[in-house]
């Protein structure tokens, strides 16, 4: 008989240990963590830190440490925990977090119970905060790309991949440094909004979604378009996506990433190649839907 709790955390780790702990910890500070379940999916991090973290929390029982055996990436190492947490606690809600998510509200779990008790749903996302920028996340807009515009993507990238050692002096250092500093909020973060596609750093799922969804993203790609996927199975299959402002975390972004290569050359190469692959299938989902 699997375990009823309130809230299931599901947080995604690689190689920043120190940011998963800062995350552990703004959950384990809330009211609600007796009646919750924290579930660590180490994505075979090299530097061994995800053996680290299941030593640290073996004698926790709010505290599960999966050890993924391959770097499965964004989709398929979220869906092996969200398999986990179905199969193991009977959850009326599960949380999807990066590990450099900061939950600073203590009410966070009666917040959210408040709004889907008052309007409810599917997947909720909350206002998604930058302190490093000073920006607002989410939503990402008030759609998915288009065929035309993903196509655009795919040959741009297709190119940038190709000829990056011309691509990157002319274009790519300058693009990769506007991304780094970006400075700008999403302008509709401050107001609740409905059948939009939400930022993927922090999803808050209702027991509506996992009765009807054996895997949390689908089709998969390794990085990047997950949040489109999404948007576009909710809305094709009347599932209801919603905004929240009043639910508000922090996203302390990029540790990870930097983990990878200290290159910003490599890393902006492995981006141009990732979204490359992840529009791909972006489109292949569009044709396979007729849309």
């Amino acid at each position: 008989m699997r375990e009823k709790i309130q809230m299931a955390y599901l947080i995604l780790h690689y190689n920043t240990i120190e940011e998963t702990r800062t995350c552990i910890r703004s959950i384990r500070q809330m009211p609600s963590f007796p009646q919750t379940q924290i579930l660590i999916v180490d994505n075979a991090s090299p530097n061994g830190s995800g053996k680290t973290l299941r030593d640290e929390y073996a004698s926790q029982e709010n505290i599960t440490v999966l050890l993924n055996p391959e770097n499965a990436g964004f989709s398929r190492g979220n869906n092996l925990g969200y398999t986990y947490i179905r199969d193991h606690w009977d959850a009326d809600f599960v949380t999807v977090c990066n590990n450099d998510i900061v939950f600073p509200d203590p009410d966070y779990v009666e917040k959210v119970r408040n709004i889907h008790e008052l309007s409810p749903f599917h997947v909720l996302g909350p206002d998604v905060f930058n302190p490093r920028l000073g920006i607002h996340q989410s939503p990402l807009g008030e759609s998915s790309p288009s065929r035309q515009e993903a196509q655009r993507t795919l040959r741009l990238n297709a190119l940038a991949e190709t000829f990056f050692p011309v691509f990157w002096p002319l274009i790519g250092r300058r693009d990769a440094q506007r991304l780094h500093h970006r400075g700008d909020s999403v302008p509709t973060w401050n107001r609740p909004q409905e059948g939009i596609p939400l930022m993927g750093a922090c999803l808050i799922l209702s027991r509506e979604f996992m009765v009807s969804n054996g895997k949390l993203f689908t089709p998969e790609t390794d990085f990047y378009y997950e949040e489109y996927l999404l948007y576009n199975r909710c809305r094709r299959q009347g599932m209801r996506m919603i905004y929240r402002p009043e639910v508000r975390v922090e996203h302390l972004e990029g540790s990870a990433t930097v983990t990878l290569d200290r290159s910003e050359k490599n890393r902006y190469r492995r981006m141009v190649h990732n979204t490359r692959r992840a529009v791909a299938v972006y489109l292949q989902d569009l044709k396979d839907h007729g849309e």
